[in-house]
């Protein structure tokens, strides 16, 4: 799997999945892999938005602050919902 693919995969689940910080736990730590091997992106890349969302995610996670990490998710979860729906039209094009 490529770095880009891993980092989508890991974001996408981290996006789905619903309760806390604490048992999102095991899915951080695939994304914060994910995300040290991605390689830089342009500033036209279309994962850049999610990739500032994840940037969120990972801080809120090392701050210990829930509350920034559940707003962070949701930011993360609006981004790939965004990212997904482009790609299904790039699809359908």
């Amino acid at each position: 799997m490529t770095p880009r693919a891993r980092f989508v995969t890991c974001a996408t689940a981290l996006a789905m999945h619903r309760g806390g910080m604490a048992p999102a736990g095991p899915l951080v730590v695939a994304l914060s892999e994910a995300h040290e091997a991605l390689p830089v992106l342009s500033v036209e890349d279309m994962l850049r938005p999610m990739h500032r969302s994840v940037d969120a995610v990972l801080d809120a996670r090392l701050a210990g602050d829930e509350f920034r990490y559940g707003e962070a998710h949701y930011a993360l979860a609006t981004q790939t919902a965004i990212y997904w729906a482009l790609k299904a039209r790039e699809v359908a094009a």
